[in-house]
């Protein structure tokens, strides 16, 4: 079991932070690795994706298999704690955004995960309220 600060960061009980467990603290992770720009964190610049560099880009599927390719790269690197096994990305042009849907596995275990992110350009990348 795996226990570590929310994301994004808020406060708990007792002005503490609040925790999360599991398959919540890695979505939670997930996002912010894709939300995380490289190079904008001073003391581990690699940490992040260039996800944010495709929010202005057409949702061709050119851009789309770019995207893909980013955000299976940067879990892969970050997320050790999975094993992704399904990132499939469908555009919405007329909205401006990405919905990528992702299955993944939780290492050591069967235990599979699906989830479902919006990168847009209002907000870069949030989870999908579809």
């Amino acid at each position: 079991m795996w226990k570590g600060p929310s994301y994004p960061l808020r406060s708990g009980e007792y002005g503490l932070f609040e925790t999360k467990t599991d398959c919540d603290l890695i979505q939670g992770n997930i996002l912010q690795i894709l939300g995380t720009y490289r190079g904008e964190r001073v003391m581990l610049p690699l940490f992040g994706s260039w996800v944010r560099d495709f929010v202005h880009d057409p949702t061709d599927d050119v851009t789309l298999r770019l995207l893909r390719v980013e955000i299976v790269d940067a879990i892969k690197m970050w997320e050790p704690r999975v094993v992704l096994l399904e990132a499939r990305l469908q555009g919405v042009p007329e909205k401006f955004e990405v919905h990528a849907h992702l299955r993944y596995r939780l290492n050591g275990t069967d235990e599979e995960k699906t989830f479902s992110l919006t990168i847009d350009r209002k907000g870069g990348v949030s989870l999908w309220q579809g």
